[in-house]
């Protein structure tokens, strides 16, 4: 298991970014975040995947990714 994902990412170019915890509380942010889930959603159902594994430094449920055809097969926990 590898123990900083994330790092290995960014080294190998790809764009990484952390959804802002500030403000999920309210209605607008969390209308943010799943537009954003959403719109992911469908990139990676355009690019014929199915199934992804969830790199979190917390367990996370998305349930609307069953629509898109996507399974989250497992999560991978990161420190830090």
């Amino acid at each position: 298991m590898r123990v900083n994902a994330a790092a290995d990412l960014v080294e190998a170019g790809v764009p990484v970014a952390e959804i802002p915890h500030g403000d999920t509380g309210t209605e607008a942010a969390r209308s943010r975040q799943w537009r954003e889930v959403g719109l992911g959603a469908q990139i990676l159902k355009d690019l014929g995947i199915s199934s992804i594994r969830l790199l979190s430094s917390s367990q996370r449920t998305y349930v609307g990714l069953g629509g898109f055809g996507i399974e989250i097969a497992g999560t991978e926990k990161l420190e830090g």
